[in-house]
């Protein structure tokens, strides 16, 4: 059983650290200082009884999995993280992963100063490589580069949290059919490749839930960057036309853009005639 009860103290040193940028690891490492036991303790573990640590749990890769619902791969990744960061150590075995929280003593005694900062608890970059280890081969660091790249921030997880939770109450789909971490990804895309303010993405959300159509048509954020089959178009993008119609409702008929289409397509003519003029300029010079 989990401890309920009590509290723990989050240094606010985190916020110079990467973890503060990944919402994920930010929420698995709230989970293994919540989980950890406070003091030394004796445990049932596989019908023997295990002395623990205080700082010390044991859980498993697929045990936070489910209760995020995310990748096992994806939390065994942001572990292996933590350990090379030196926040946590781990040791798998076939009773379990238990892991040591790093300076918990430091941290969490009630004789800790809370504006003391200590060393190498939480640093402000990631290492590229373990200690003593051999280079990240081309596979590893495919993955490392990928786990960069895919930085949620707080608002991805808010909305993706959000929309999967109401599609669920509703019934519409059930547990097994949503992936946290797909749907936050997809939202985060629609910010830094489709440029989408975040304003006008929780308004997407907003119509969806009350739309009588799409509200049966966009379960999900997953799907949000599809082609719709009636006209080519990005499901997101026929959800902001119907937003704009006079009743606000509809199914995609027609390949009509929106009123930030087309600002954004202005934005394109004008930059194409600024173009022009360059390069009609730079044939001038060359004849000249």
């Amino acid at each position: 059983m989990r401890h309920t009860g009590g509290w723990i103290k989050l240094h606010r040193k985190i916020e110079h650290s990467w973890v503060a940028n990944d919402v994920i690891a930010l929420a698995l490492w709230d989970t293994l200082l919540r989980w950890a036991h406070h003091n030394d303790s004796k445990i049932k573990l596989a019908g023997n009884i295990t002395k623990i640590k205080a700082g010390q749990l044991v859980t498993g890769a697929s045990e936070l999995a489910r209760k995020f619902n995310l990748d096992r791969r994806t939390v065994t990744r942001r572990l292996n993280l933590f350990e090379e960061s030196e926040m946590i150590d781990q040791q798998v075995t076939n009773k379990g992963r238990v892991i040591t929280i790093i300076n918990w003593e430091s941290y969490q005694s009630n004789s800790c100063n809370s504006d003391q900062l200590m060393p190498n608890t939480m640093p402000n970059t990631m290492p590229n490589t373990m200690p003593n280890q051999v280079p990240l081969s081309g596979e590893d660091k495919k993955i490392r580069s990928k786990e960069v790249k895919n930085i949620y921030i707080p608002f991805d997880l808010d909305i993706a949290t959000r929309w999967i939770n109401w599609a669920i109450s509703e019934g519409k789909i059930g547990e097994k059919d949503s992936n946290l971490e797909s749907c936050a990804d997809v939202i985060r895309k629609l910010r830094t490749i489709d440029k989408i303010p975040e304003q006008k993405i929780s308004e997407i959300f907003e119509f969806v839930k009350t739309d009588d159509f799409w509200s049966k048509a966009a379960l999900s954020p997953s799907g949000l960057r599809k082609k719709s089959k009636n006209n080519d178009l990005p499901k997101y993008r026929n959800i902001m036309t119907a937003m704009e119609r006079p009743n606000g409702k509809g199914r995609p008929t027609k390949k009509c853009a929106t009123t930030f289409e087309r600002d954004f397509d202005a934005d394109d003519e004008i930059a194409q005639m600024e173009r022009n003029v360059d390069e009609q300029r730079r044939q001038n010079e060359r004849h000249s």
